[in-house]
């Protein structure tokens, strides 16, 4: 193929693979970071604007392979151990949070989205499913009106997640019912 080189313009900016940089660095193409004592990917920019950290194939924005941690408090190694997959959010004085954030218009149960518990369900087929989830969504249509409710789910064998408990605004607590009237509502058999 052809020769890639870099170019450097008047004004201090260099340039890969583009003889017209436009910022300090400039790199038309893919771009991959290794580490000093490795040839182990640290960072891996593809052409479209995909991140990978520890991948060189990143299937969306930013792709992350292995843990995460936000913040300066050290890794709880001894509670959950360090395997790929985990993120913490670390900070002093009740600062950690994960938010999720909707900005779907005002709308009963709409709101932050969920969290979903995903696994492996089949070794052949589709391989992955949720199996339970929770969700934090606006209690009612009304603007100004920030009541919101929990629901949890769980699937069925075939994938069809229904809510099984409620936590509403007032605190009551559903199970087997979306409209709680007491602080303990259940419908069904104990």
């Amino acid at each position: 193929g052809g020769s890639q080189f870099a170019a450097a313009s008047f004004s201090g900016n260099v340039g890969i693979g583009t003889t017209t940089p436009a910022s300090l660095l400039d790199v038309a193409g893919t771009v991959q970071l290794r580490g000093f004592s490795t040839s182990t990917t640290g960072l891996y920019v593809d052409g479209s604007g995909n991140v990978g950290i520890g991948t060189t194939g990143p299937e969306t924005k930013l792709e992350v392979n292995g843990s995460g941690k936000f913040g300066a408090v050290a890794w709880p190694t001894s509670v959950i151990g360090n395997s790929a997959g985990r993120v913490m959010l670390s900070g002093t004085g009740g600062n950690s949070m994960l938010i999720l954030h909707d900005d779907t218009a005002v709308a009963a149960n709409t709101g932050s989205g969920g969290l979903y518990f995903t696994g492996r369900s089949n070794d052949t087929g589709p391989a992955y499913g949720a199996f339970a989830e929770i969700f934090g969504l606006k209690e009612n249509a009304n603007q100004g009106d920030q009541s919101g409710y929990l629901s949890f789910k769980t699937a069925s064998p075939s994938y069809n997640p229904d809510e099984k408990m409620r936590i509403t605004s007032t605190g009551n607590i559903g199970i087997g019912t979306t409209t709680p009237a007491y602080k303990l509502d259940i419908w069904g058999d104990l």
